[in-house]
């Protein structure tokens, strides 16, 4: 009899501890939302004693930027950089790095002051007749570019010339298409203006996902006699967006359509020759 209230007692001190242990679970997930499972050996985790979080790697792509392919100051000789050609019919006239006139620092390049011919000629000179001087920068690749953009500065003065006396700049992927794409004044700034062309537009000039692409200025006289001064070019950026869309930047000066000139070229004598420069294409 005596064994039995015992085992009694003990069955009711296990059904007392078992119910109070239930009740503190059940407290501890209703204030903490969290989930005992129970007791368990210290050296044998389970998957409830684990959070695995997945790893994630981040390799942001870079932001759109632009990317200047080449800036031209003339403040160190412009062989460095381009192709002089001279088509015209007497003697040989290059654009020519000179102090006659600049925009920024101490140099600029002029129309007629490169060559043997042009090196005699003082600043401030006349430009002769018949002069067809032409430099060009490349090639350079538009392949990988979402825009890009020729910038410069120039001053012009053709006295009382020809209307057909003119000062262009072009770009193109070829000879031919140079001529095409040429952006011409036939009149006048006296002045250092700045300018933009355009290499993406797809209504224009669209040179991207080239990958050989050149710019050029040529500047042309015809058989009136000697005049004013003629053109200079200063501070000239090509520029290119790599990586997305890049911000527009202020500053841009975009000839208007109606100043593109007849193509002049075309009229020209066929017998011109070429006289390119000894570093030239």
């Amino acid at each position: 009899m005596r064994r039995a209230v015992i085992f009694l007692l003990v069955a009711c001190a296990v059904l007392a501890m078992g119910s109070t242990a239930g009740g503190l679970a059940r407290a501890a997930q209703r204030a903490g939302g969290e989930h005992f499972p129970g007791p368990q050996l210290a050296d044998t985790p389970t998957a409830s004693f684990f959070v695995r979080l997945p790893l994630v790697f981040r390799n942001p792509s870079p932001a759109p930027t632009w990317v200047t392919v080449v800036e031209e100051d003339f403040e160190g000789p412009p062989a460095q950089l381009w192709t002089f050609y001279d088509y015209g019919q007497q003697g040989l006239y290059y654009w020519g790095q000179r102090d006659c006139r600049y925009y920024s620092g101490t140099h600029s390049a002029w129309a007629v002051g490169g060559g043997t011919s042009g090196l005699g000629l003082s600043c401030h000179a006349d430009y002769p007749a018949d002069v067809d001087s032409r430099m060009e920068y490349g090639p350079f690749s538009l392949e990988d570019a979402t825009a890009a953009d020729l910038r410069f500065t120039f001053w012009l003065n053709r006295g009382n010339a020809y209307d057909r006396d003119e000062f262009c700049w072009s770009a193109g992927s070829s000879s031919a298409e140079l001529l095409n794409n040429e952006m011409c004044l036939t009149f006048d700034t006296n002045a250092w203006s700045p300018m933009t062309l355009d290499l993406g537009d797809p209504n224009a000039i669209n040179l991207l996902g080239r990958s050989q692409v050149w710019i050029a200025f040529r500047f042309t006289s015809y058989g009136i006699g000697p005049q004013a001064e003629g053109a200079y070019v200063d501070d000239v950026v090509v520029r290119k967006c790599v990586g997305g869309t890049c911000p527009a930047s202020s500053g841009s000066v975009s000839v208007p359509a109606a100043v593109r000139a007849e193509r002049t070229l075309g009229t020209l004598p066929a017998t011109r020759p070429l006289k390119p420069s000894s570093s030239g294409r």
